[in-house]
């Protein structure tokens, strides 16, 4: 059940920042951590990087699906000790899906908000929490899957 709420909550903080930048102007713009952090407004209207922008309707379907088919490996996990690694990155992983998949269907893009001002290209991608709670649930997956195969 904590898993379930932990997912929910970081769902629900990711979607109540895109409100709060939706409501922005277009040309939004605030630095942060002694400007390291840029928040400001963007819409991707494709995948990762705008990859296939073009093809929302594809992207949203591929998304929904792929959503869909972790919640139901997340929910057939059984509640051992044993999987809590799995089911911790699964629930992260799915707060930034649900989040990203809910602007998909809604808006028909994906609010992103931050991006980092570290220099070189990394400072023109632009982020939302959602993306971060998907890399961080997918690492964490990865490696809690890989300690399964070596037993």
């Amino acid at each position: 059940m904590k898993f379930l709420f932990t997912a929910a909550a970081a769902c629900a903080v990711d979607t109540a920042i895109k409100e709060y930048i939706e409501k922005q102007p277009e040309d939004y713009r605030k630095e942060l951590l002694g400007g390291r952090v840029v928040l400001r407004k963007s819409h991707n209207q494709g995948a990762m990087l705008n990859l296939m922008e073009k093809r929302q309707e594809l992207v949203a379907g591929f998304s929904l699906g792929l959503t869909a088919a972790l919640t139901c490996l997340w929910a057939a996990l059984p509640a051992d000790k044993s999987f809590r690694g799995l089911k911790g990155g699964l629930s992260l992983l799915l707060a930034g899906a649900y989040s990203n998949v809910l602007d998909r269907v809604r808006r028909g893009y994906v609010v992103d908000y931050f991006s980092l001002n570290v220099g070189g290209r990394l400072k023109k991608v632009v982020f939302n929490l959602g993306d971060l709670f998907i890399f961080l649930g997918s690492f964490l997956t990865a490696v809690t899957a890989r300690s399964f195969r070596r037993q």
